[in-house]
């Protein structure tokens, strides 16, 4: 076996440095337990990619309801973009404050692409999470979907991907989650690689992801608390990681370890934002 640690060297710079259009985009499920650093390890992939490649936008996912991740950021700005009809209220969780950050908002995709900076973590908030992937609507287009025209790099970040492409999902509602994931998600997350659009997500359980999507992703990065499968990374390896350690694969096959070296600490304000009701 090759040495780990260049063996996922080389593997994890796949997944941020190299781009080669014979290899595509990259597709990353992020995999640990609660305190594994998993979040900080998708900060580390974005913030490499905006210093490698200033001309690659990257957008992400925060969960409503959760502690802010993107106000973790050590080395780019963030920006707040949140869609027309969306009331959010945001509050310093260790204050206790309501307060007003800076929000920039747009009316379609096709605005907050234009809108959206290079050089920055750009943070959405969608009316529908339909509108993170594409829909199968005349007329109406997700951010993946559109990214794919644009025929530049460019991420989408899911952190809690779970709260997206959720495993139980269904058609017994006229939103038709089941055909959505199966139909739409899983199908332009697989095409958006070939159109230099990658996708990254973080999650606490494989079982927790529809397996439609979970299985497009090239690599996966197995943290603390994780439980791999369909890898050749055995469950020893990956429990005597420490905090930030991961073992990374490549297709359940090549694989080797990494270190997150970015500490990626709370901010001083820590941030919570919800739906004004």
């Amino acid at each position: 076996m090759a040495n780990p640690k260049k063996m996922g060297d080389f593997l994890y710079k796949k997944i941020w440095k190299n781009y080669d259009d014979n290899w595509g985009a990259s597709l990353v499920g992020v995999v640990g337990g609660q305190g594994s650093v998993k979040t900080a390890c998708c900060l580390d992939i974005a913030e490499k990619k905006l210093k490698e490649h200033p001309k690659e936008k990257i957008f992400w996912h925060d969960t409503l309801g959760s502690p802010c991740q993107f106000n973790k950021a050590k080395f780019f700005p963030f920006k707040i973009f949140v869609e027309s009809g969306l009331n959010l209220s945001f509050k310093k969780t260790n204050t206790g404050e309501i307060f007003d950050p800076e929000l920039i908002y747009f009316n379609d995709v096709e605005e907050l692409i234009k809108k959206a900076s290079y050089r920055a973590i750009n943070v959405v908030y969608f009316n529908s999470v339909k509108s993170w992937v594409g829909y199968h609507q005349p007329g109406k287009h997700g951010l993946i979907e559109l990214l794919m025209e644009n025929n530049e790099w460019q991420t989408v970040v899911f952190d809690e991907m779970e709260s997206v492409f959720p495993a139980d999902v269904d058609n017994q509602t006229e939103d038709k989650w089941w055909t959505w994931t199966n139909k739409v998600a899983s199908e332009k997350i697989k095409e958006g690689r070939k159109s230099r659009v990658g996708t990254v997500g973080n999650y606490h359980d494989p079982n927790a992801i529809y397996h439609t999507v979970m299985n497009k992703f090239m690599f996966h990065i197995w943290g603390f608390g994780s439980r791999p499968k369909r890898t050749r990374i055995k469950q020893s390896c990956v429990d005597q990681c420490n905090i930030g350690e991961f073992w990374i694969d490549h297709q359940g096959t090549r694989f080797g370890k990494i270190k997150i070296k970015t500490v990626y600490n709370p901010p001083v304000e820590e941030w919570v934002v919800k739906k004004r009701v």
